[in-house]
C-alpha cells in the first residue's frame, strides 16, 4: 500500500487488505451467475418471444388523451456566470420527457435568440439559497448541485418567492426524473448492476453512490467505504501514538490516499479477470440455453392451448352468472354517473367557450392562442366543482344487487374527472390553435363560430367512445378483485392439475394468474362493449338538444 506503512502497521495493512480481498470474492462469486441468469433471459427473448409474456386478447381501449408537447417549465431567471461570476437574465426551458427533461437557456424569450448552454439534470439537487448565500447573492436563489464534487454548482435567481417556488419544484422534477446514459438492456451492466446491489447489501452500505461511476469505480467506491467504517478509525487512533511528528489530518489524508489505490488497483484487476471469463463461457451459455429452450418450444405451446382452453369455457360459463348477480347493476348504474358528468362537462365547455371566448375573439380582446393559456377557473370550466356534483349520486343510490362490494367514490371520482380533464383541454387547445387565417369580408365572429363547431363535432365524438372505454375500464378494474376473484380461484384450481406435467424451465415462464385475469379482462369487455354503445347512443340524441341550444345561445351562431 505503498507510503501507508507512515501511519499505517502491518497489522492493519493485513486488515485492509483482507477486506479488499473479500469485496474481491464476494464480487468475483456473484458476476458470474448474474450474468448467466440474464444471458438466459436475453436468449429466451431474442429466440422465444412468446413464452415471456402470454400474448394480448383484443385491446378495446382508446389510447390516451393526447397531450401538448409542451416544456415543464419555461421563463426568465437571473443566471450566474461560471467565469466572469456575474449575474445575467436568461430565458430558461426544461424540457419534457422525450429530452430527457434537458434544461436550455437562451439570449432572450424572443423568437430565434441565441441558445447560450445547456445542463443535462442527471445528478444533481435542486436545493434553496443558504442563509449566507442569500446575504451574499441575494433573495428567491435557488442552486443545481451536483452529486459529483468535481462538477459545477449552478445558481439562479428569481423574481419573488412564488417564482422561486414553482422553478424549485420544476428543477426538482427535473433532477429526478432524468434518465441514467447507461444502457439498462446490455447484459454484461444488468448483470453488474445485480452483483453490486447483492455485495453492498452483505456490508450493509445502503447510502448513496455515484451514478455514473464505471464499474470497477463502483467497486472500489465501495470497498473504501467499507474500510472507512471498519478500520480507519482505529488506525487513526493507533497511528496518534505511533507517529507523532505527523500531523494527525496528514496522517488520515495519507492513508485515504493509500487505501483509494489499492481499492481501485483491485477491483480493475477483478472487473477484468470477471468479464474476461464471462466472455469465455459466453457461448456455451447461449448455445445451451437456444437448445434448451428449442427442446421445451413445443411443449410449452401445447400446454398453453389447453391452458387457454380450460380457461375460455370457465370464463363464459361464468361471465353471465357475474353480469346477473352484480356486474350489471353495477354498470347501469355506473352509465347513469359518467353520463351525467358527460353531459354537464360538454355543457360547461359549450357555454364557457361559446359565450365567453367567441364574442371576444370577435372584438379582438381575446387571442386564439390567449385561449390556451387562460386558468380554467377563469374559462369557467369548474371541474372539480362539477365532478363532486354528479358523482356525489354514488352516495345516495342503492346498488342493488352488489352486495357487500365496495365502491372506492373517491377514486372513481377523480378517474372521471381526469379522464373529461383531458379531453376537454385538448379540445381547447386545438380550437386555440386551428381555424383558416382571418380573410377580408368574412365576419370574424362568424369564422370563429363555423370553428367552433367543428371542435364541438370531434370532441362529442371523442367523448363518447372515451366514456365507453371509461366505463368498461372502471367496472373491469374495480369489481375485479371482489366479484369475479372466485372464478379466478375456481380457474386455477382445475388448471393446477396441469402443474405435474409443466417441466420445471416452463414453471417460472407460465403465470397462470396472469393468463387467467388477461381473458377475463378481455372477454368482459367484448361481452358489455354492446351495451355501453347503445346506451351512450341514446346520451348522445338527449346531447343534441343541448348542444343546439348552447349554441344558438349567442348571436350568429346555429347549426
Amino acid at each position: 500500500m505503498g507510503n501507508a506503512n507512515v501511519v499505517c502497521n502491518e497489522d492493519c495493512e493485513q486488515e485492509i487488505q483482507a477486506t479488499i480481498e473479500d469485496v474481491v470474492r464476494r464480487f468475483a462469486a456473484t458476476f458470474p451467475a448474474s450474468y448467466k441468469n440474464k444471458l438466459v433471459v436475453r436468449v429466451r427473448q431474442r429466440f422465444q418471444p412468446g413464452i415471456v409474456k402470454p400474448p394480448a386478447g383484443p385491446n378495446y381501449a382508446l389510447p390516451p388523451a393526447p397531450r401538448t408537447p409542451a416544456p415543464i417549465k419555461r421563463g426568465i431567471l437571473s443566471k450566474k456566470g461560471a467565469k466572469r461570476r456575474n449575474w445575467l437574465d436568461r430565458y430558461f426551458v426544461i424540457n419534457n420527457e422525450e429530452k430527457n427533461y434537458l434544461i436550455e437557456y437562451f439570449e432572450s424569450d424572443a423568437a430565434g435568440a441565441s441558445r447560450h448552454g445547456e445542463l443535462e439534470p442527471l445528478g444533481y439537487r435542486a436545493m434553496n439559497f443558504t442563509e449566507d448565500e442569500e446575504i451574499r447573492h441575494g433573495d428567491y436563489g435557488i442552486k443545481l448541485v451536483p452529486l459529483d464534487s468535481k462538477k459545477r454548482t449552478w445558481m439562479f435567481k428569481a423574481d419573488c418567492r412564488e417564482d422561486q417556488l414553482s422553478w424549485h419544484i420544476a428543477f426538482h422534477y427535473a433532477c429526478s426524473h432524468a434518465s441514467a446514459p447507461r444502457p439498462e438492456a446490455d447484459v454484461v451492466y444488468s448483470a453488474f448492476d445485480v452483483a453490486f446491489r447483492k455485495v453492498r447489501a452483505h456490508y450493509g452500505y445502503f447510502d448513496h453512490i455515484e451514478c455514473d461511476l464505471s464499474p470497477p469505480e463502483h467497486l472500489a467506491f465501495l470497498m473504501v467505504r467499507v474500510i472507512d467504517e471498519s478500520s480507519l478509525n482505529a488506525i487513526e487512533r493507533e497511528s496518534a501514538e505511533t507517529s507523532p511528528e505527523v500531523s494527525n489530518q496528514e496522517k488520515v489524508e495519507t492513508l485515504r490516499r493509500a487505501v483509494e489505490h489499492a481499492a481501485i488497483a483491485a477491483a480493475t484487476a477483478a472487473w477484468r479477470s470477471s468479464t474476461a471469463l464471462i466472455s469465455s463461457v459466453k457461448q456455451t451459455i447461449v448455445l445451451a440455453a437456444s437448445k434448451a429452450l428449442a427442446q421445451l418450444d413445443e411443449r410449452e405451446a401445447c400446454l398453453r392451448g389447453r391452458i387457454r382452453e380450460l380457461v375460455e369455457a370457465k370464463v363464459m360459463h361464468g361471465i353471465a352468472a357475474m353480469k346477473r348477480a352484480a356486474l350489471m347493476p353495477f354498470i347501469n348504474q355506473f352509465k347513469v354517473i359518467v353520463g351525467e358528468a358527460y353531459e354537464s362537462a360538454l355543457v360547461s365547455f359549450y357555454n364557457t367557450v361559446a359565450r365567453r371566448c367567441l364574442p371576444a375573439i370577435a372584438e379582438g380582446s381575446l387571442t386564439r392562442s390567449a385561449i390556451f393559456e387562460l386558468d380554467h377557473d377563469a374559462l369557467g370550466l369548474n371541474f372539480e366543482g362539477m365532478m363532486n356534483v354528479t358523482t356525489s349520486v354514488i352516495f345516495d343510490r342503492r346498488m342493488n344487487g352488489l352486495g357487500s362490494v365496495f365502491l372506492p367514490t373517491n377514486t372513481i371520482r377523480m378517474e372521471v374527472w381526469m379522464e373529461i380533464h383531458h379531453r376537454l383541454e385538448n379540445a381547447i387547445y386545438k380550437f386555440s390553435k386551428g381555424g383558416s387565417a382571418p380573410q377580408e369580408g368574412v365576419d370574424p365572429m362568424a369564422q370563429a363560430a363555423d370553428d367552433f363547431k367543428q371542435t364541438v363535432r370531434d370532441l362529442r365524438s371523442d367523448m363518447a367512445l372515451s366514456m365507453v372505454d371509461l366505463i368498461v375500464r372502471l367496472s373491469c378494474k374495480f369489481l375485479s378483485a371482489q366479484v369475479y376473484k372466485e372464478l379466478v380461484v375456481q380457474v386455477l384450481e382445475e388448471v393446477s392439475s396441469l402443474e405435474e406435467e409443466v417441466p420445471e424451465p416452463l414453471k417460472e415462464l407460465i403465470d397462470l394468474t396472469e393468463i387467467t385475469e388477461e381473458l377475463l379482462h378481455a372477454m368482459l369487455r367484448e361481452s358489455i362493449q354492446a351495451d355501453m354503445e347503445s346506451s351512450l347512443s341514446e346520451q348522445l340524441e338527449k346531447l343534441r338538444t343541448t348542444e343546439t341550444e348552447a349554441l344558438a345561445s349567442f348571436a350568429g351562431c346555429t347549426l
